[in-house]
């Protein structure tokens, strides 16, 4: 693959190896997906427990906004996840594609020579 992309290798370490951890380990809470997810499902759970309290004057209206809020921020990271690594893999395909057909090709084209070359 270094031989016919170098820039797909890199990608590919990257996107898959390098940047999830060093944003696990060094990133603020509100870039890690994994400690929004925890802090939605907090406030969600809080909130049911004020739903299933008999006085519901006391819902607040600012942890709605906040847990509508998070689910938006949590499933844009996610999206703009999906989408870097699913171009990084398309253009891994295409590679993959690309250096199968050259094998094919070269190789019929070998046996054609062979053939030929049988015949003289």
């Amino acid at each position: 693959i270094y031989n016919h992309d170098p820039w797909i290798l890199f990608a590919i370490i990257t996107s898959n190896w390098i940047i999830p951890p060093t944003i696990e380990l060094v990133a603020p809470w509100w870039l890690v997906p994994h400690s929004i997810l925890a802090e939605y499902i907090q406030m969600q759970q809080d909130l049911n427990q004020q739903l299933n309290a008999i006085d519901l004057t006391s819902i607040s209206l600012q942890a709605i906004y906040k847990i509508v809020g998070l689910t938006l921020y949590y499933s844009s990271l996610r999206t703009v996840s999906k989408y870097v690594n699913g171009r990084v893999n398309l253009r891994l395909r295409m590679l993959m594609r690309r250096l199968i057909m050259e094998k094919i090709v070269y190789s019929e084209i070998g046996s054609l020579q062979d053939a030929y070359a049988a015949t003289m």
